[in-house]
């Protein structure tokens, strides 16, 4: 998700921070550079472990359950 937020809108900000406890840091140091490569060797490398789905435009997870439906006439039965 943040990944994809900034490749739209980073040139917005000069920085982003992950605030992680202790016990998550390590998992973070192994996956950030899957998502944030510091070399084109290091994205190609990164390839085969990134999910096929990384959600929309934004990053974000679509759950299609999760999805508000808009009726014309919310409420009355078809």
């Amino acid at each position: 998700t943040v990944r994809r937020f900034l490749e739209i809108h980073g040139e917005s900000l000069e920085k982003v921070v992950f605030a992680v406890s202790e016990l998550e840091e390590a998992t973070y140091q192994k996956l950030l550079p899957l998502y944030f490569p510091r070399s084109l060797e290091e994205e190609i490398q990164s390839l085969p472990y990134l999910p096929a789905d990384i959600g929309n435009a934004e990053g974000e997870p679509v759950v299609p359950e999760r999805q508000i439906r808009i009726t014309e006439k919310p409420g009355i039965p078809d």
